[in-house]
């Protein structure tokens, strides 16, 4: 959970691995949308690099992924409106 405005930041520790961090909201419906909302060539990283992402949006729930070979990489954000 993290507030509007706030900041995440993935670290790739894999060696030899190269992460690409997606960033989606939910439809309406529920289900996932297919495009991402950041910028999928920043979030291009090798090990020891980083990729930082601010929560600059809608408060709702979003899904972080991994646009490799490991597709069941994933997590959830849940933005909330800031107090």
């Amino acid at each position: 959970e993290i507030a509007v405005g706030g900041k995440i930041t993935w670290i790739n520790n894999m060696p030899n691995f190269l992460h690409v961090i997606g960033i989606r909201g939910k439809k309406e419906t529920g289900t996932w949308k297919t495009s991402p909302i950041n910028d999928i060539e920043a979030a291009q990283i090798m090990e020891g690099e980083s990729y930082s992402f601010v929560f600059d949006i809608e408060p709702g729930e979003y899904q972080w992924y991994s646009k490799t070979k490991y597709p069941t990489t994933s997590g959830t954000v849940t933005v909330k409106a800031a107090e």
